[in-house]
């Protein structure tokens, strides 16, 4: 898929297809600021993701309508004939539609957000190497403001994430230990 930023994007792009797309993307970015981070769109630096239930819930529900609005544009699966004239329009399209049917099967399992406590912990830590590594012509400043906003926002995150836990399995701690193997 093509990252580009929606500060980048020509005005003039109306027709329908590249308008799903361009609503894919910011999507993606807006609900996953810390890939958006290591993607080098930075317009979310400053954001940790929300994993608090209700959060999860309408991220659920923005991906059903996007995928419809994909199907719509007419995306979807992808024809041998695309990949041969290579239409990156259309593999990013196909592209986007795996991405969110791939994001709807994790959040129908037991796995991921709802309940690894440890994708929390690696999203929150993440979010600042993201920041800290970054070989992008951005002041060193701003990168400091950012991380410090994450670092900010960490508390709140983790609560949100551990309503997410607890309220799928129950308690948070009986998770480590199937986590961890040291149940068996």
């Amino acid at each position: 898929m093509t990252a580009v930023s929606p500060s980048e994007r020509p005005s003039s792009r109306t027709e329908p297809r590249s308008r799903s797309l361009d609503a894919f993307f910011d999507g993606f970015y807006r609900r996953r600021p810390v890939s958006a981070t290591f993607i080098g769109i930075h317009d979310h630096d400053h954001a940790l993701p929300d994993f608090s239930p209700e959060s999860i819930r309408a991220a659920r529900g923005e991906m059903c309508a996007m995928r419809r609005q994909l199907a719509e544009a007419g995306y979807g699966v992808l024809h041998s004939e695309e990949l041969r004239r290579r239409d990156w329009q259309a593999i990013d399209g196909a592209l986007a539609d795996a991405v969110l049917e791939t994001s709807l099967a994790e959040d129908d399992s037991r796995h991921f957000v709802r309940g690894n406590p440890s994708l929390a912990i690696g999203e929150a830590l993440f979010s600042i190497i993201a920041l800290a590594g970054s070989n992008e012509t951005h002041d060193p400043e701003t990168r400091v403001e950012a991380a410090a906003s994450r670092l900010r926002a960490f508390p709140a995150f983790l609560h949100g994430a551990r309503r997410t836990l607890v309220g799928r399995q129950g308690s948070v701690s009986r998770l480590w230990p199937e986590r961890t193997g040291a149940a068996r």
